[in-house]
C-alpha cells in the first residue's frame, strides 16, 4: 500500500484499541480511536480523529509527494449561528467510523462528529485502482433549539508543493466561447469565481456580432430617432420606441434594420405596433402574410446605394424558414414574423402602409436577440458561467476537484498560510437557513484527486470513476444512440409564442414521425427526438398520440425521445392554476416542495402510459430563486435528482437526456441519470467536446442538433460528429447526402462494436504540428489497443499528429477512411514520430488496429443471406403498407446495411433493424419482396426473396400517365416519389378523374407546408374535403382512400378548390400516383 513507500508519513498502528478495516479490491479504509486513512495503489488520504477531523496526508502514487506538505488542514468549516466552526476545533466528538463496500467495488466511510447541538456527517468514498476520492457532508441540527446555516461548503482542495498555475474552464453559456480551458498563474491575492458571475469573455469585444442599428422613417424622413440611428448591442440591450405621427392615407412607416459594422448573430425581435387613436390598432406580427400589402404590411430591402426592393416570400424548412428573402435560396436578409436580419450590403425593411388619416402612435421594443448577452451578474445555473471543476498544478504534480451543484456556489483560491502551497474552496453561496430540531442538510457531493502535468491523465481517472461507479441508470438501447429530430420546429409556435409554447399542430407533429422513421431507416439513425413545442400547453401536456408512433419506431428498433420541461409550466395550465403556492417563480415549479416531486413523478407515470417506452428530455431551467432568495435552490435540485431517480427506477425500460439550455446545468450527479446529455447549445462553436472531453464521456454528451442539418452534409466536418454522441436537425432526400449520413453513422455504430464508442471508451488529445489542436481528438478501447483519431475541420497542407495513450510496446496497424495508405508501428514510434497528413480527404479519419472499418478493402467474404423473408399487409400511424421482415444476416467482420427490392426495383436501404415497411404507391402484397446484406466492405450476400401472397396484383396508375385536367407542374428526377415523378396544381378548377373496376383505390401525393384544399369525390357519394397541408414535406402520402367488400366498377374525382389550408402557406395539391386494388 501506498502507507508503506510514503517517506516521512506518520505510522498507522492497526492494533490500536478500537482499529477496523474494509477492503475492496486494492483499496482499503482502516481506522483507529485517532486516525482514519483511505489508500490504494494510486492515493493515501490520511486523516486524524484525535480532535475533531483534520487531514495530515494527501499523496498520489504518480508522483510520491504529501500535496499536504506536512501541514494539518480542518476537514470542512461551517458557519452556525454567525459562528466559523473548524472541522479540526475543540469540543467536537467523533463517532467510531462506519465503512461498507458498495456495488461496485468502492468503500464508502462515514464518521459522525457532534458539538453543541450540531452534527456533522462526512462520507467519502475511495474506489479501487484511482486517486479520485468523492465526499460530501450531512449537517444536522441534534440539539433543541434552531440552528443558523449559513453557506455551506461544498469541497476543499489542498496544494501545498508549490502549485504555480490554477486550470478552469468556461461554463456553457458563453457563445463562442463555451467549455474552454483557461490556465492562470496562481496570484498572491485571493481569486474569486462565482456562478453568477458573467461568463468570463464577456465583453464587447468578447461577443460574436456588434449589434444592429435600427430607425423608423415615415415616407423616408426618420422619425425614431430622429438622429443617427438606435442600436441594440445584444438581446439583453432593449430599444424601446414610441413615438405619435399625423398620417394620411397611403403614408409609408417604414422599420429599417441594419447591421453595425458586420452581420454576425444581427437576428433581432422587433414587432411593432402602429395604433390610431380611435382604436384601431395594426401588430406586424398579427399582419405578417404570404402576399405583398396584406392588411397594409410589405416587405423589402434597401441597399447602402439607396437602392429598394421588394423581398419574396421563401416558403422553405428549417429555422429560418416561412420568411421573406432577398433570394429564396440565402438566409439573410429577411423578415419574419416577429425578426428581421440585414445582410452585408443592406437593410431589411417592414413598411406599413396607413388605411387612413388620422393620429397614430408607434410603439415597440427591439433586441438583438441573436447575440445572447451580455447578461449581467446574476441567476445562474451551476454551469453556465464556469465548469463546476478546478485543479491547483506545479512542475511535479497536479490536484483537481469537480462538485455537483446546479444552484449557486463560489470558489476561492487563496495562497496558503503556511508555506507555499494554495488552497481552493467552495462553498454554497446566498445560502441561509434556520435548521429546526431534527432537520438536516446535505451539501452537493464533489470529489478529488491527484495526477502529474498531463490532464489527460486526469481524464482517464475522471472517466473511470464515471464508467464504473455512475453508470447504473445509463440505459441500453439508449446509450449511444443516434437521435434524429426532422425539422422539429415546424408545426409549433417556436418564436412567437414565447418560451412555454403551446397550441401546436398535433397532426404535423405526429405525421413528422412517420417522415422522420422513413429517413432514419434509411442512414441508420437509432432514435427519433421530439424536440420543443408539441402540447397544447406547458403544464397540461395534451398532444399527439405517441403510443402509436412509438410502436411503429420499435418496428425497425428505434426508440422515440418526447422533450417536457415538467417543471416549467403556462402561468394558465392547470396545474398553475391549482397551485400558485408551487411556483418559484411566474413558470417554474419549485421542486423543493415534497408534493410537486409527488406531482412530477406521476406526472412522468402517465407519460410512460401513454406513450409507451419512451426516453424523456428535459430542458429549460428546473431552479429558481423564490424572491430573490437562493436557499431554495439547493433543495430544487435535490429535489429534481429525487424525480430522475424515481422515474428511472420505476421504468428500467425508460431512459433519460439532460440538455438544460446546452448544459448548463451538468455535473456528474446529474449526468449519471442520463443515457445522453446535450453539453453545448451550440456556444461552444467548432470547440465542441475537445476541452469537455477531460470531464465527460464522450458518448453521453453530444453538440446542438439544429446546427447540423442533413441536407448540408460535409464530411470536412461532419465525420468530427464522432467526437461525442451526435444527432441531427432536417431532412434531405439527395441519394449523395444520404449516403454520406449512412456512412457516418454506420462508422459510429461499427467504433460502438469494438469497443471505441460507449461505455470503457478513453479519449486522448494528440499533440499536433501544421494545425489548430483542437481540431483533432482521439478514442482509444480501454486496453488501448484500438482507437480512431477524428479530424474535424477541411485540412490543408501537412499536418503531423502524435497520438498518445498507446501501449508503447503494442503493433498498431495504421489505416484510413479515404486513404488506401496502411502502415504497422509501435505504440512508442507512434507516440514519438506521429502519422502525416499532406493534403488529406475530407474529414479523413485514422484507424489503429480496426483494419475492418465500413469503406474497407481488407474484407472479400459476402454476409450470410438473409432467412425467414416474409411480408404482411398492415397498417401504421393510419398508413396502409406492406411490411418486410427477416432474420439477421452475419458477417465475419461488420454487417452495415440490407437493400430491400420489390420485384427486382430497389426501394431502399434497410439500415436500422431488420425490417421495411413500404407504404409507396406500390405497395403490394402479391409483389415478390427480396433483401440482400451489404457487409462493410460493400459485399453483398445472395437475393433471398419472399413467396408472394395470393391474389391479383394492384395496379398502379402514374401521374405521368393520367389526363389532367387544368394547368399542372410536372416535376421529374424525385427519388421517393412513384417512377420519380410528381405533379401539382393550385388553381381551382384543375384536377383529374380516374375510372376503374376493383375493390379499393388510393391517392398518393405530397403532403407540405404550401399544400391546399380539393375536393375528392367516389361515384356519386358525398364529396369531402382533403387538405394537403402538413408542416413538413412529406412524399408518397395517402391523401385519400376507399375500399369496398366487392369489386365493382368506380370513378375517382379529384378537382383543386384554389385556397390554403388555414395552418398553410399555399394551395397546391401534388398527384403521384393512383393505387387500385382489383
Amino acid at each position: 500500500m501506498l502507507s508503506l513507500v510514503l517517506v516521512g508519513l506518520p505510522s498507522f498502528c492497526l492494533a490500536a484499541p478500537g482499529a477496523g478495516e474494509v477492503r475492496s479490491e486494492d483499496a482499503v479504509v482502516r481506522w483507529t480511536d485517532d486516525a482514519l486513512e483511505m489508500a490504494n495503489d494510486a492515493v493515501l488520504m490520511r486523516l486524524s480523529t484525535a480532535n475533531g477531523l483534520s487531514r495530515v496526508a494527501w499523496a498520489g502514487a504518480g508522483t510520491n509527494l504529501d500535496l499536504l506538505a506536512g501541514q494539518t488542514l480542518a476537514d470542512f468549516v461551517v458557519t452556525v449561528d454567525g459562528r466559523r466552526l473548524r472541522s479540526d476545533d475543540p469540543g467536537w466528538v467523533a463517532a467510531e467510523p462506519v465503512a461498507q463496500v458498495l456495488a461496485h467495488g468502492e468503500i464508502e466511510v462515514r464518521l459522525a462528529l457532534e458539538r453543541d447541538g450540531l452534527r456533522v456527517t462526512r462520507t467519502y468514498i475511495i474506489c479501487p485502482g484511482i486517486s479520485l476520492v468523492r465526499g460530501w457532508l450531512d449537517i444536522e441540527n441534534s440539539g433543541q433549539a434552531s440552528l443558523l446555516l449559513v453557506d455551506p461548503p461544498i469541497a476543499t482542495l489542498p496544494h501545498g508543493a508549490g502549485p504555480d498555475e490554477l486550470h478552469w474552464m468556461s461554463g456553457a453559456e458563453q457563445f463562442g466561447d463555451s467549455w474552454r480551458l483557461r490556465s492562470e498563474p496562481l496570484s498572491p491575492e485571493p481569486r474569486v469565481f462565482d456562478s453568477y458571475d458573467p461568463p468570463p469573455a464577456v465583453s464587447g469585444s468578447g461577443l460574436a456580432g456588434d449589434g444592429v442599428d435600427a430607425r423608423i422613417l415615415l415616407n423616408g424622413r426618420p422619425v425614431w430617432p430622429e438622429d443617427n440611428w438606435a442600436h441594440s448591442g445584444h438581446a439583453s440591450d432593449v430599444q424601446r420606441h414610441e413615438v405619435t405621427l399625423e398620417v394620411t392615407d397611403g403614408d409609408q412607416i417604414s422599420f429599417v434594420l441594419a447591421r453595425h459594422e458586420q452581420m454576425t448573430c444581427d437576428t433581432t425581435e422587433w414587432d411593432p405596433v402602429v395604433a390610431y387613436d380611435d382604436g384601431a390598432s395594426y401588430r406586424a406580427s398579427e399582419g405578417f402574410s404570404t402576399v405583398q400589402g396584406d392588411r397594409g404590411w410589405y416587405y423589402g430591402y434597401l441597399s447602402d446605394d439607396g437602392e429598394y426592393r421588394d423581398l419574396t416570400y421563401a416558403d422553405v424548412p428549417g429555422r429560418y424558414g416561412q420568411r421573406w428573402r432577398l433570394d429564396v435560396d440565402v438566409v439573410e436578409p429577411f423578415v419574419s414574423e416577429t425578426e428581421m436580419h440585414p445582410d452585408p450590403q443592406g437593410a431589411a425593411v417592414r413598411t406599413f402602409v396607413a388605411p387612413s388619416s388620422g393620429s397614430v402612435t408607434v410603439s415597440g421594443t427591439l433586441a438583438n436577440t441573436g447575440q445572447g448577452g451580455p447578461a449581467g451578474r446574476g441567476f445562474r445555473l451551476g454551469s453556465m458561467a464556469y465548469a463546476p471543476w478546478f485543479s491547483l498544478s506545479s512542475g511535479q504534480a497536479s490536484a483537481y476537484v469537480g462538485f455537483d451543484c446546479m444552484a449557486h456556489w463560489r470558489a476561492e483560491v487563496s495562497p496558503s498560510e503556511e508555506g507555499s502551497g494554495a488552497s481552493l474552496d467552495v462553498t454554497l453561496a446566498g445560502y441561509t437557513r434556520q435548521l429546526a430540531p431534527g432537520e438536516s442538510v446535505r451539501t452537493p457531493g464533489h470529489f478529488m484527486g491527484i495526477f502529474g502535468t498531463d490532464l489527460d491523465d486526469m481524464g482517464q481517472e475522471i472517466l473511470e470513476w464515471q464508467y464504473r461507479c455512475m453508470w447504473d441508470y445509463t440505459r441500453e438501447p439508449w446509450f449511444p444512440g443516434v437521435r434524429m429530430l426532422g425539422y422539429w420546429m415546424k408545426g409549433t409556435h417556436w418564436g412567437s409564442h414565447g418560451w412555454v409554447g403551446g397550441d401546436a399542430d398535433y397532426e404535423s407533429a405526429y405525421r413528422k414521425v412517420f417522415r422522420t422513421a422513413d429517413f432514419m431507416r434509411e442512414v441508420g439513425g437509432d432514435t427519433y427526438h421530439r424536440d420543443w413545442g408539441w402540447w397544447d400547453r406547458a403544464g397540461d401536456w395534451n398532444g399527439p398520440d405517441f403510443l402509436t408512433s412509438g410502436e411503429y419506431l420499435r418496428q425497425y428498433g428505434m426508440g422515440q425521445l418526447i422533450y417536457a420541461f415538467i417543471y416549467t409550466v403556462d402561468p394558465q395550465s392547470r396545474v398553475a392554476q391549482a397551485h400558485p403556492e408551487w411556483l418559484a417563480d411566474g413558470t417554474t415549479l419549485d421542486q423543493s416542495l415534497p408534493e410537486v416531486v409527488e406531482y412530477e413523478v406521476e406526472l412522468l407515470d402517465s407519460f410512460r402510459e401513454r406513450f409507451g417506452p419512451f426516453q424523456w428530455r428535459n430542458d429549460s431551467f428546473p431552479l429558481a430563486p423564490r424572491g430573490g432568495d437562493d436557499t431554495v435552490l439547493l433543495g430544487q435540485q435535490q429535489g429534481f435528482m429525487e424525480v430522475l431517480r424515481r422515474f428511472l427506477d420505476s421504468h428500467p425500460e425508460c431512459a433519460f437526456q439532460g440538455v438544460n439550455g446546452g448544459g448548463m446545468g451538468i455535473n456528474w450527479e446529474y449526468l449519471g441519470y442520463a443515457s445522453g446529455f446535450q453539453f453545448t447549445d451550440g456556444q461552444s462553436q467548432a470547440l465542441a467536446n475537445y476541452h469537455a472531453s477531460y470531464l465527460f464521456p464522450p458518448d453521453k454528451i453530444n453538440d446542438m442538433p439544429d446546427i447540423w442539418d442533413p441536407a448540408s452534409y460535409d464530411p470536412a466536418t461532419w465525420r468530427g460528429l464522432l467526437c461525442s454522441n451526435f444527432d441531427m436537425t432536417g431532412d434531405t432526400f439527395s441519394p449523395d447526402q444520404l449516403e454520406g449520413l449512412r456512412e457516418l453513422i454506420d462508422i459510429y455504430h461499427y467504433l460502438g462494436a469494438r469497443g471505441v464508442v460507449g461505455r470503457w471508451v478513453r479519449v486522448y488529445h494528440p499533440l499536433i504540428s501544421g494545425d489548430d489542436e483542437t481540431m483533432y481528438l482521439q478514442r482509444l478501447s480501454w486496453d488501448r489497443l484500438r482507437g480512431v483519431i477524428i479530424t474535424k475541420h477541411r485540412i490543408e497542407g501537412t499536418v503531423t499528429i502524435r497520438p498518445k495513450g498507446l501501449v508503447p510496446e503494442a503493433l498498431y496497424e495504421v489505416g484510413f477512411q479515404d486513404s488506401p495508405t496502411t502502415m504497422e508501428a509501435t505504440g512508442t514510434a507512434l507516440m514519438t514520430d506521429g502519422i502525416t497528413l499532406s493534403d488529406p480527404a475530407p474529414g479523413e479519419l485514422i484507424y489503429l488496429n480496426l483494419p475492418d472499418h465500413p469503406g474497407n478493402s481488407i474484407d472479400t467474404t459476402p454476409p450470410s443471406a438473409p432467412t425467414g423473408v416474409r411480408t404482411r399487409e398492415a397498417r401504421h400511424m393510419g398508413v396502409p403498407g406492406v411490411e418486410v421482415i427477416w432474420e439477421p444476416s452475419t458477417d465475419d467482420h461488420w454487417l452495415s446495411y440490407y437493400l430491400v427490392t420489390r420485384d427486382g426495383e430497389r426501394i431502399g436501404t434497410a439500415a436500422k433493424g431488420a425490417y421495411w415497411f413500404d407504404h409507396s404507391a406500390g405497395a403490394d402484397p402479391a409483389a415478390v419482396y427480396a433483401v440482400q446484406a451489404v457487409d462493410g466492405a460493400g459485399n453483398v450476400s445472395d437475393v433471398v426473396s419472399c413467396e408472394p401472397a395470393d391474389g391479383p396484383r394492384r395496379h398502379v396508375i402514374d401521374d405521368g400517365d393520367l389526363e389532367l385536367v387544368g394547368s399542372w407542374v410536372r416535376e421529374s428526377d424525385f427519388p421517393p416519389a412513384h417512377a420519380g415523378t410528381l405533379a401539382y396544381a393550385a388553381e381551382a378548377g384543375a384536377g383529374f378523374s380516374v375510372s376503374f373496376t376493383g375493390r379499393g383505390v388510393t391517392w398518393h401525393g405530397r403532403l407540405g407546408a404550401e399544400g391546399g384544399l380539393a375536393i375528392v369525390q367516389v361515384d356519386n357519394e358525398p364529396p369531402v374535403t382533403v387538405s394537403c397541408y402538413a408542416a413538413d414535406e412529406i412524399p408518397g402520402w395517402p391523401m385519400f382512400e376507399r375500399h369496398w367488400e366487392v369489386p365493382g366498377p368506380h370513378v375517382l374525382r379529384v378537382r383543386v378548390i384554389g385556397e390554403a389550408d388555414p395552418r398553410g402557406t399555399g394551395a397546391r395539391v401534388w398527384l403521384d400516383a393512383i393505387a387500385l386494388e382489383p
